[in-house]
């Protein structure tokens, strides 16, 4: 499946294909752009034949692909926009925004050596080792997890609404748990 789906990418064929979601089973075509690994999970990201809506189908769901003749055109915003998600959470028709973060000279060293996105730049270096960082995302749930991953060693500069989710979040969770 994977061979068959990576060669219509390159070669920019629909493909068919069927696609459990719980207990269904759909009949779909689709024009496949990227296959992705978010978080450990590997998905198909591609357009729906029939609107071009952009969607997200689990890998391991997809069965019985069959490349068709028929070609598309790729979008090159979108394909941009592919190579500098990082997450599932991507949405096609939000324009990106900048999220920046302080991150403390105790994990700076692996944003260094492995950037979270394409996109992401530092914006200041300080003595002690600490760094301010620039994402850009389109979806608030791009960057939530990775920064509570980083707990307490990264702080949200801006936007506000991005570190208040974070406070209230954290509020919720010592309050129900503790």
């Amino acid at each position: 499946e994977i061979q068959l789906l990576e060669s219509a990418i390159k070669e920019k064929k629909v493909i068919l294909c069927n696609y459990k979601l719980g207990d269904k089973v759909y009949d779909l075509s689709l024009k496949p752009l990227k296959i992705a690994n978010y978080e450990g999970f590997w998905y198909l990201i591609a357009l729906d034949s029939r609107n071009d809506e952009l969607k997200k189908y689990y890998l391991k769901d997809i069965t019985n692909s069959k490349v068709t003749t028929d070609n598309f055109v790729s979008d090159t915003k979108l394909d941009k926009l592919l190579d500098n998600s990082i997450s599932i959470w991507f949405q096609k028709d939000v324009e990106p925004f900048e999220v920046k973060l302080f991150v403390d000279s105790s994990i700076a060293k692996y944003f260094k050596r492995k950037p979270i996105s394409k996109t992401q730049t530092i914006e200041s270096l300080y003595e002690d080792g600490s760094m301010d960082i620039v994402i850009k995302i389109t979806n608030e749930m791009e960057i939530l997890p990775l920064i509570k991953y980083w707990l307490p060693f990264i702080k949200v500069l801006s936007p506000k609404s991005i570190d208040e989710t974070i406070k209230f979040e954290l509020e919720k969770y010592l309050k129900e748990y503790y």
